[in-house]
This record gives structure tokens, C-alpha cells and sequence, in this order.
């Protein structure tokens, strides 16, 4: 739990920032070991030897209306960061300012950190424990020890 030696170790104190957005750390900087399980069954189809999967349509782990607040919530968070940066103007219809493009090197997105959209937070802390994650552990075979960030 103390990070008095980490608080001028940047790397560290971004990562502990993730944890505690992403809601994968207790107060004390533990993991969070909810025994949450899989309230909806999903179904999907398994393929390259148990190494790839897809959700089944007639079961989605996000509804049309999630996806919505998601995307909405990532557009207003890229203006809002556009307009830190360029106070008193408007952003230019189709830019790509506030939004990321360099974060993964070896597949190239256009891309928002979750941790970094404070108001999809408490949505996304919910789907990942109990949707994502214990889907990934059937999927995976995972204890709940092994899947936890």
C-alpha cells in the first residue's frame, strides 16, 4: 500500500493511476478480488486452437445504447482537451485533436486511454468485473487469481 518511494517514479504512479481508474485497486493499493460472476451467459465461437473468440450477436457484452455513451463520451472528452489546448476556438469538423494515434506500435489506432474519460469510469469498472473479466477466465481457463487487470 505506501508508495512514498514511487511518487517520483513516473511510470509507476501512471500505472497506479490506471489501477485506481480502472477500479483494480482496493484504498490500500491491492488488487480488488471481487468473486463476481458471469451474470449473462455469452455465447461465442472459439477458433486458432482456443486462441481466438467472438462473441455470439445474439448475446453482446456491450448494448447499442453502452456503445453510444462510449463513443459520445470519448467525442466529448477530445474536445474538451482540444479546447485546453486552444482556448477560445472551436475545433475543426473531422479533426483528430484530443485523440490519441502513437499509443500501440504494432497495431496503429485512433484511440482514447479509458482512465483518462472520468465520466465512462464507474461504467467501464462495472463491465470489466462483471462482464469482461469473467468471461476472459471461461474463456481462457483462468483462475480468478490469474485475470485480474
Amino acid at each position: 500500500g505506501d508508495l512514498v518511494g514511487c511518487k517520483n517514479h513516473q511510470d509507476i504512479m501512471l500505472q497506479v493511476e490506471k489501477q485506481r481508474a480502472y477500479g483494480t485497486t482496493s484504498s490500500n493499493g491491492g488488487f480488488n478480488e471481487s468473486g463476481s460472476t458471469v451474470t449473462n451467459e455469452y455465447r461465442y465461437t472459439s477458433s486458432l486452437d482456443g486462441k481466438c473468440f467472438i462473441t455470439d450477436a445474439e448475446t453482446p457484452i456491450l448494448s447499442t445504447r453502452e456503445c453510444k455513451f462510449v463513443i459520445n463520451s470519448a467525442e466529448e472528452n477530445a474536445i474538451a482537451i482540444w479546447k485546453k489546448s486552444h482556448p477560445g476556438e472551436d475545433p475543426k469538423e473531422g479533426s483528430l485533436s484530443g485523440w490519441t494515434t502513437s499509443r500501440h506500435y504494432a497495431v496503429p489506432t485512433t484511440d482514447q486511454p479509458v482512465h483518462e474519460i472520468e465520466s465512462i469510469r464507474p461504467w467501464f469498472q462495472e463491465v470489466w468485473k462483471e462482464r469482461v473479466r469473467p468471461l476472459l477466465r471461461k474463456q481462457l481457463r483462468l483462475s480468478p487469481s490469474l485475470c485480474r487487470d
